[in-house]
């Protein structure tokens, strides 16, 4: 039985912690829906749509009135491949 809980605690933190180098190694992870698989700083993320606002940082995506609905279940907006996204 312990053996069985072992494996079950490293199949979790194995797939909540996918490592990539590019997104074709992003084999493993699920995005629930409404979400798009990406790697992001070597690690395989699910992430919203783009919103369609250009970006070079984090903060250039706060105070537009469309992106209030992202500070929430401890998402927030982040600045990737110069767009808009939360996660």
């Amino acid at each position: 039985m312990r053996i069985a809980v072992y494996f079950v605690l490293f199949c979790t933190g194995y797939a909540a912690g996918e490592s990539c180098l590019s997104l074709p190694e992003c084999t493993n992870t699920l995005c629930k829906n409404g979400f798009e698989m990406h790697c992001v700083d070597a690690i395989c993320t699910c992430l919203s749509p783009s919103t369609g606002f250009s970006c070079t940082t984090k903060y250039e995506c706060f105070g537009n009135p469309l992106h209030v609905s992202c500070n929430k279940d401890g998402t927030n907006w982040h600045c990737v491949d110069s767009r808009c996204r939360c996660y």
